[in-house]
């Protein structure tokens, strides 16, 4: 997003769409399947990404 200036952000289908296509250039499977309740994929975030794709918690707020 930086690119283009944080103008444009991505929907979630947009970005569901691009991330698909990326995994596929590097070689890699997306799946996903619907349930009753949510959509599961096979992605897993690591240690390493957690930092990156989870929202922070200041554990003296938090109830």
């Amino acid at each position: 997003m930086e690119a283009i200036g944080y103008k444009n952000p991505l929907s979630i289908k947009m970005f569901g769409l691009a991330l698909e296509g990326i995994l596929r250039d590097c070689g890699l499977s997306y799946l996903k399947r619907r349930t009753k309740l949510k959509i599961q994929t096979n992605l897993d975030l690591t240690g390493e990404s957690n930092t990156d794709w989870l929202p922070k918690c200041d554990h003296s707020t938090a109830v």
